[in-house]
């Protein structure tokens, strides 16, 4: 499952630039959402609309950090490759929407 997730969370981080960073062990991953890479300022707003656009969609991600701009994954050992691509394809629809909604410029 790690093996699964933790490629593509890191392609994902090339595609947006609002994952300053991708980090964890095993089952447990998480992205950090910035406004800038370089800077690190973070992106609370960006990651609330993130976790809504993922419970509408029916997968439960978690928001943790100090400024609140971390998304959690907490990937169930029982689960497929196929559940965990279905549950990274929910995410990155949901970073895509986030970023919509947000409507900011976020710098890589």
């Amino acid at each position: 499952m790690a093996q699964v997730a933790r490629p593509r969370l890191e392609k994902m981080q090339g595609r947006f630039a609002s994952i300053g960073e991708v980090r964890g062990l095993g089952p447990m991953l998480a992205l950090e959402l910035v406004k800038d890479r370089r800077t690190k300022e973070p992106a609370p707003e960006l990651t609330t609309q993130v976790l809504r656009a993922c419970h509408r969609r029916g997968l439960i991600v978690l928001k943790s950090g100090l400024y609140e701009n971390v998304v959690r994954l907490h990937i169930p050992f029982v689960a497929t490759d196929e559940d965990v691509n279905q549950g990274l394809d929910i995410l990155e629809q949901a970073l895509e929407e986030g970023e919509a909604e947000e409507g900011e410029a976020y710098v890589a």
